[in-house]
């Protein structure tokens, strides 16, 4: 993950996640849900400065994250996904951000 003010990085993050995953799509969207942590806290300090007003984008390179997340009906093959990774779909219910498709390349 990476995170940018304009042109300048403000914070990134690589590691190897944590979890064992039965697909993917669940080790995508943790990642996903990581970062939409990372942005809740960005974003707080940014309306602190006074220098963020709207919603935040956050870019991922998995179409069927996107789906997932904008999707508000619950799935039967996610059920095995944890409740605290739903945390992204509160944030895009609250408008803090949105998630929209980047080319992997």
């Amino acid at each position: 993950m990476l995170f940018k003010v304009g042109c300048s990085l403000i914070s990134w993050s690589n590691k190897l996640q944590p979890i064992i995953a039965l697909s993917t799509i669940e080790v995508e969207y943790h990642s996903l849900a990581n970062a939409a942590k990372e942005i809740t806290s960005l974003r707080a300090l940014l309306i602190k400065l006074h220098y963020l007003k709207g919603l935040t984008k956050l870019f991922c390179d998995n179409m069927s994250n996107i789906k997932l997340v904008s999707n508000h009906v619950h799935h039967v093959r996610t059920t095995h996904i944890e409740l605290q990774h739903h945390y992204i779909k509160e944030r895009l219910e609250l408008d803090e951000i949105k998630v929209e498709y980047t080319p992997t390349n």
